[in-house]
């Protein structure tokens, strides 16, 4: 199941939740906060250049060819083609 909530909301969720958890005295984290929110919202890029230069690291597939490994993976595991599993 997938639900789209609009970032303002999950981020005053997150806010609530976090005024409960402090008020009632919980150790743990609540599960939604204002740092997941904001995380949630946004997309996530990360360069291997340092991990290249500093130790030599070579991925061992690329995102093309990693990407087409899985939906074949995905192909054979779901008995769909390519195309209707990504759609």
């Amino acid at each position: 199941m997938t639900a789209r909530v609009p970032f303002r909301l999950a981020w005053i969720a997150g806010s609530l939740l976090e005024t409960v958890h402090a008020l009632a005295g919980l150790e743990r984290e609540p599960k939604m906060t204002r740092f997941v929110a904001e995380q949630l919202a946004r997309d996530h890029w990360f360069s291997i250049d340092s991990a290249r230069e500093l130790l030599g690291y070579e991925p061992e597939h690329t995102t093309k060819g990693g990407t087409a490994n899985l939906l074949a993976w995905l192909g054979k595991t779901t008995g769909k083609s390519s195309a209707a599993v990504v759609c």
